[in-house]
Parts: C-alpha cells; structure tokens; sequence
C-alpha cells in the first residue's frame, strides 16, 4: 500500500531531497507510538523518543549518558537542560542528517521547544508537527483497561484485546495505571501542550513558519499517517527549493572585475573594486543571472517531479 523504504529515502540519501524533520505530540496513550511506525515505514525517517535516546547514550557511555546515568542511579529526575542536550546531541548524528528524524513525544515543556527551534542555529527546527488529539476519557479508557501478564510480559486490554481464558486469572494491571495516576499525567501534559503548540506556531526560521498538523485520534491511524507523510513530503520539498535558491542567490552576489577578474562578494566583500570598476560589474552580473536563472529552473525540476512521484505513491490506496 506504501512506497518501500528505499523507494523514498534513496532520494534523501542522495541528498535530492532535504530529508523530514518531524515532531510528533499528543497525550499518553494517544496512538503517537502507532503513527510513528507507520511514518518510519512510509518516510525511513529515524524514529527518536527520549526514553531510548536515554538509554541509548547510557549505554554508550557518552559523556551526557553518563552524567544522566548519576541522576537515574539516585532515583533523580534527569534535568530539563540534561534531556535537551542528549536529544540534539543525537540529531546531529550521521542518519538524521541523511534520512531525516521523528521526535516522538518531544518536546514536552515550551523551554524544551525553543531549545530545539534554536538549536544548530535554526537548523534543527522541524518543517513540521503532527498533534493527536484524543479526549482525556478515551485516554484514560485506554490506559485503565491495559492489564500485563507477569510471566510473559504480554499486554492486553480488558476491552479491545482481552487475555485468553488460561491466563486471564493472573493479568495485573500497572501501578502507573490507575485512573488516579493517568488523571495526574493528563494534567501535567495539558499545562504544556498549548505553550508547546504556540511555540512551534509562533516560530519563524530559517525556512518560515512551522506548520502544526492536528489530527483526531479517532480516525483511522494510516489515515492520518497518510495525510502528514504527504503533508511532511511537501514541507521538505519547500526546503530544499529554498536551498536551491539561496545557492543561486549567493553566486548572483559574486562580482567578476572586468581587467583581472578579481572576484568579490556583496554585501561582505573585504576588497571594493573602484567605481569605474562597479559599472563594468554591474553589466557582468546582469548578464551573470541570465545564465543562473534557467540554471535554477534545471536544478530545481527534478526536485518538484521527485517529490511528484513521492507523493503519488503515497496516494495510492
């Protein structure tokens, strides 16, 4: 029903397309751990949660690992600041670079938020947030009604997956998952959720203004996988446009003097050719974008029948 995997990040890879940069949001229990499967198979986007980014640097022993490992080992709350470092530390890593990334689940506070969008100047912001919103009732059904089975670590729901008859006697339900427990997690998310929201919403980068995709958690989930890898495909198309632009825009401030074909750049040029000189320059530029204009044309069709194509597979039901 999708594009494969290699069918989509090959173009990524090739550095064709700028690879995804996406946010996932939603409450506990709201199906971002579902929508993320699907996306990873329809887009090959690194998925990134914090808890296994944690892990993972603990596990390497990396230098923020190691420092989150001490507050862990005293039963301690890893630090906001401490978090942030590890998730931007494992952005800057070779695959999200190459295949883009899915943050699931993070940022959590607006102080988190701001970090990312301002992080790498501007660079690490995402194109753009998919933001599942489920009823806190419907959370709360969701969560109340998971029941574990302590000999094999299998979950099951006492309505949507009930536990076969044998084992049915001996099911438990999680500490964290009483209704009491799930009510304070819904409350913490619901105090940052919109400060989180207007931040992304708010932010004008690099590339402008973040797009915030909301969704109803009721729908059917490819549906909605459908809809933001479609919607993600065309946000990355944008941005590597955009870079194709700036490229050109760059060499149409290089200035070729006339006798002995100095060049020189505007605004930051450190040598300033005289005004005599300026005039010749002035005509050699004209004729300088006449040539990088089609150029741009060039680089950039193959970019809009890739993305076409893209698009047109994930299309098809």
């Amino acid at each position: 029903m999708f594009p494969t995997l290699p069918q989509v990040a090959s173009e990524f890879r090739g550095g064709k397309i700028s690879p995804p940069r996406l946010v996932i949001l939603g409450p506990p229990a709201g199906g971002k751990g579902t929508q993320c499967e699907l996306l990873v198979e329809m887009l090959g986007v690194v998925h990134l949660s914090t808890g296994n980014i944690l892990r993972q640097a603990i596990q390497d022993t990396t230098p923020l690992g190691l420092k989150a490992q001490q507050f862990m080992d005293q039963g301690e709350l890893v630090p906001d600041d401490l978090i942030v470092d590890v998730v931007l530390s494992r952005l800057a890593e070779s695959d999200c670079k190459t295949r883009g990334w899915l943050l699931d689940g993070f940022p959590r506070t607006a102080r988190q938020a701001e970090a990312l969008l301002t992080a790498q100047g501007g660079m690490a912001a995402p194109d753009c947030v998919l933001e599942l919103e489920v009823p806190d009732t419907e959370v709360i059904r969701r969560i109340a009604g998971r029941r574990v089975d302590p000999v094999t670590g299998k979950t099951y729901h006492i309505e949507f997956n009930p536990p076969p008859s044998d084992v049915a006697h001996r099911v438990e339900q999680r500490s964290d998952d009483t209704e009491e427990k799930i009510r304070t997690r819904l409350s913490q998310f619901h105090s940052h959720a919109e400060a989180v929201r207007t931040a992304f919403e708010k932010h004008q980068g690099e590339f402008g203004a973040i797009q915030v995709m909301p969704a109803c958690g009721y729908q059917a989930p490819p549906a909605i996988a459908r809809a933001f890898a479609d919607f993600a495909l065309q946000q990355a198309a944008k941005r590597s446009l955009e870079l194709i632009r700036r490229d050109i825009s760059k060499r149409l401030k290089r200035r070729i003097e006339a006798g002995n074909r100095g060049v020189y750049h505007v605004p930051n040029q450190q040598e300033k050719p005289s005004f005599p000189v300026r005039a010749n320059v002035r005509a050699l530029s004209t004729q300088h974008c006449a040539r990088l204009v089609p150029e741009y044309e060039q680089r950039a069709k193959p970019v809009r029948g890739m993305i076409r194509e893209l698009l047109r597979r994930l299309r098809v039901v």
